[in-house]
């Protein structure tokens, strides 16, 4: 419950930065520049555009992980970004589900983890962060 409590603090407090502005440039910016930064620019081409190389993989992961901590993420209801350290994330990563239930009936999914070379059917999803106008909720 702590950790719940200091999230929603720091979507209160958190540096301001709009919708539009962390879109169209806060995160263009960032990731351009740790591409640049991991030597990751133009890695993907539309010859070959699955990834097989694992340092490659490994790379773009690293990449990730330190845009995330360097980033944070947009509260889009208060309009702050949320900072995480190193370590959070390292432990929200570590208690996350390996798997995730979506849907009821026939249309009911369960999205699992998969790890390289592994042969689990591939499920498509997209995302869940979809933001919806009040109309909608």
């Amino acid at each position: 419950m702590e950790v719940v409590l200091e999230m929603i603090d720091r979507a209160h407090k958190g540096p301001v930065c709009s919708s539009r502005e962390w879109g169209s440039k806060v995160i263009l910016r960032n990731v351009r520049e740790k591409l640049k930064e991991h030597g990751l620019e133009k890695t993907c081409t539309p010859e070959n555009p699955v990834n097989t190389n694992n340092d490659l993989a490994d790379e773009f992961y690293s990449a990730g992980f330190e845009l995330a901590v360097d980033q944070g993420l947009l509260c889009e209801e208060t309009q702050r970004v949320i900072k995480v350290t190193d370590e959070e994330l390292k432990d929200a990563l570590k208690r996350a589900p390996s798997e995730l239930i979506l849907g009821e009936g026939p249309d009911r999914v369960t999205v699992k983890t998969r790890r390289p070379e592994e042969k689990t059917k591939l499920l498509w999803v997209s995302p869940l962060g979809i933001v919806v106008s009040e109309d909608f909720r």
